[in-house]
């Protein structure tokens, strides 16, 4: 899940890392009509891999303020 991830629709780029055993993503590039002050964003919080599963669980915050719960899974190499 480390790594470099576009948005669905292809206008953002979010950066997947691993601090302390949790996994964060911030919005690192957007394109088009973006709203530039998105870069920089921390998006996914708090995810946490639960190996039984196979997902990561944790927090989504959007860039207008609204946060939800989230769970991420690994349907192939090139997508989550």
């Amino acid at each position: 899940i480390i790594g470099k991830w576009k948005s669905k629709e292809k206008s953002s780029l979010v950066e997947i890392y691993m601090q302390d055993n949790i996994f964060y993503g911030k919005i690192i590039k957007v394109s088009g009509d973006e709203s530039k002050d998105r870069v920089g964003h921390l998006l996914l919080q708090n995810l946490i891999f639960n190996p039984s599963t196979k997902k990561y669980k944790g927090s989504v915050n959007s860039t207008n303020g609204m946060k939800a719960d989230c769970i991420i899974e690994s349907l192939n190499q090139k997508v989550v």
